[in-house]
This record gives C-alpha cells, sequence and structure tokens, in this order.
C-alpha cells in the first residue's frame, strides 16, 4: 500500500496525468480536423441525440459516432483517469508480471486509453524508482457490437502511437468479439510437477482467458440488460483469476432508484454465483462502492471544456444550428457525479485435488 502512495505522489509531483490527457487532446482535435475535412457528415445534427438519447441513437452511424466523440470522449477519459487513480492510491488495482484486461462495452476506449496509461505509468515509476519493473506485459481486450466505434479505435490508436516513443496497448481494430453472448472461455486443467500442482490455459482462437480486470461502463444501464446478459456476466467474473477484480461504472445511485436496482440485480448476480468445482474453492465481494464526482475547475477539465467549446461551435456554425441549441450546448459545465463498485474475485486450489 505504501509503494500505491508513492506512485500517487510521483505521479502528482510530475503531473504525469495532465501530461497523458494533452497528448491525447491534442491527437484527438488533429484526429476531428483531420477526419472532418475528408468526409461529408454533419455531424452537428447529431449533437441533440448524443446529448438526450444515448440508449436509442444508433452507434452504425458516422455521425451519431463522431458526435458522441465530440461530446464526451475527453470528459469520460478524465473520469476514468480519476476512477484509476483511486483505485491505485487504494491498493485495488492488480499488480502482477501479466496483467490481462477485458473491457466490455467499450464504446470509442476511454477506460482502455485510461488504464493503459496508468500501468504503463507505474511501470515508469518502479522503472525510475527500483530499477525495474513487476509488470512485463500489459495486454487489453474488448468487446464491442458498433463496427464505427472498432473502426475509431482502429485509426485514433495508430494516431496516438505513430511516431511516438509511449504507445497505446490498445488493440488495432481487433476485438474480441464483437457482441458479448459470443463470448467463450478457456477451460483449466491441471498438471503436476514437482512443485505441486499448477495449471496452464488451452490456446484456442478467440477464447478468454481469465482476466485481471474487467471494466464495464455505461453498458449496463437497465435492469432487463442486467438479465439479458446475466449468464455471460456470470461466466466473466467466474473465469476471473483469483484476485481479479470486475469494475462496474455508471450513473450515481444516491436518489437514483433506477440505478439502485440495477446494481443490486449485480450483486446478487455476483455474490450468489457459485464458483466451487472440485478442484477450487471460491467467492466475490464487493470491495469498493463509492460515488464519484468532478467539477470541471481544474486545468483538465477547463481543457475539455475549452476543447469541447471550440469543436462544437465551429460545427453548429458551419450548419447555421439555432441560438437557443447552441446555448444549451454550451451552457456552463457543472459538477458531475457517478458511481464506481468494484468485485473481487477469490479463488483457492484444493490441495490434493484431482
Amino acid at each position: 500500500m505504501k509503494e500505491k502512495k508513492n506512485f500517487i505522489k510521483w505521479l502528482e509531483d510530475n503531473n504525469k496525468l495532465e501530461i497523458r490527457f494533452n497528448e491525447i487532446s491534442d491527437t484527438l482535435e488533429k484526429y476531428l480536423e483531420d477526419y472532418l475535412k475528408v468526409r461529408e457528415l454533419d455531424v452537428s445534427k447529431k449533437l441533440e441525440d448524443v446529448l438526450s438519447k444515448c440508449n436509442e441513437i444508433d452507434y452504425e452511424d458516422k455521425e451519431v459516432v463522431m458526435a458522441y466523440i465530440v461530446m464526451y470522449f475527453l470528459d469520460r477519459l478524465r473520469r476514468f483517469q480519476l476512477n484509476y487513480k483511486k483505485l491505485f492510491e487504494k491498493g485495488l488495482l492488480p499488480i502482477k508480471e501479466k496483467i490481462s484486461i477485458i473491457d466490455i462495452g467499450t464504446g470509442p476506449g476511454m477506460s482502455m486509453y485510461a488504464l493503459s496509461d496508468m500501468y504503463k505509468l507505474y511501470q515508469e515509476y518502479e522503472r525510475e524508482t527500483l530499477g525495474k519493473s513487476k509488470i512485463k506485459e500489459i495486454k487489453i481486450n474488448y468487446v464491442e457490437f458498433s463496427s464505427e466505434f472498432r473502426n475509431f479505435l482502429h485509426h485514433f490508436t495508430e494516431y496516438l502511437n505513430y511516431k511516438k516513443e509511449w504507445k497505446y496497448n490498445v488493440p488495432y481494430h481487433h476485438s474480441i468479439e464483437e457482441n458479448i453472448e459470443n463470448l467463450k472461455f478457456n477451460k483449466i486443467n491441471y498438471l503436476p510437477n514437482y512443485r505441486g500442482y499448477t495449471f496452464f490455459y488451452r490456446k484456442e482462437k478467440n477464447m478468454l482467458r481469465g482476466a485481471d480486470v474487467i471494466t464495464v461502463s455505461n453498458f449496463l444501464t437497465t435492469e432487463d440488460t442486467v438479465k439479458k446478459y446475466e449468464n455471460i456476466l456470470r461466466k466473466l467474473h467466474y473465469y476471473q483469476r483469483n484476485n481479479a477484480i470486475f469494475v462496474v461504472v455508471g450513473a450515481k445511485k444516491n436518489n437514483n432508484k433506477k440505478y439502485e436496482k440495477i446494481y443490486e440485480e449485480i450483486k446478487l448476480l455476483f455474490e450468489k454465483n457459485n464458483y466451487n468445482n472440485r478442484n477450487f474453492r471460491g467467492n466475490s465481494k464487493k470491495i469498493f462502492d463509492e460515488e464519484e464526482s468532478y467539477d470541471y475547475t481544474d486545468s483538465i477539465g477547463k481543457r475539455i471544456i475549452d476543447i469541447r467549446r471550440k469543436n462544437i461551435i465551429k460545427l453548429l456554425d458551419e450548419n447555421k444550428i439555432s441560438n437557443n441549441f447552441k446555448n444549451r450546448l454550451l451552457q456552463n459545465q457543472k459538477e458531475i457525479r457517478w458511481q464506481m463498485i468494484l468485485y473481487e474475485r477469490k479463488s483457492r486450489y484444493i490441495y490434493g485435488s484431482k
């Protein structure tokens, strides 16, 4: 825990998160400029939809996806920076030689970019202070049904990584699966050796190994969605490794009956799941449940608003949108709040089992 707090101090003293944020935001501005210049898209007419109809709009529509990115990408990226900074500070993110991460319903990948940064920064910190890092490999996979979001991830990651020393561990274009219901899982085989029992995974195409971190953000937005995917959610958590975490991020639950019910459904789903078999005994426990907030008053928040305003004004002025709608989009940003919940997966081998 002390090492994690020293890492947070190192982050803050060296302004590391703002440096990472600024590089991504600079690249996003250039990407949007180049992308919109060569495509005849009227993104402005979709801004109102992404502002108020996120659960209803068509994410296969190029204009919808670009409007979503203009409105939300940098804001959500900053939220995830703050989320993962807090989890590191509390010692809740796994640190091991090989880190495996799966992001479910990633959209344009803000969670992946932020988590890739955080783990790579921890590598940098350990190398700088200890001479070497425990983390040798960071592998990120994702599930995303929208081909337009997948296309964005492919091209934007190329923009980010092109001729730069700092590389993102976000996969180019290839999600492990497009439909969460089609996920398949590797079963564990056991081999005895002179140290006792170990296990390995069969290597089969598009089959998940146990993940150390699974993130689900603004994906489980209705009780019906939780119920629809309850079987696959159980499997995702069941096949996680010992000490792995499942991170759920969504709307705040305080005074929000809808999300109180959603989070209660997830709790029942995970904590009442059967994690035992003839070789292992296991369980899941909620280890973190807090409302997070952000008010845009720091330098990163001001930059988010400035870039958003600049892009929106350009899009709206070009398309002669009404002043009333423009004023609504450009109104002063207030404090935003969201919920972050963690479940920890425990699994212990039963000595002598076969």
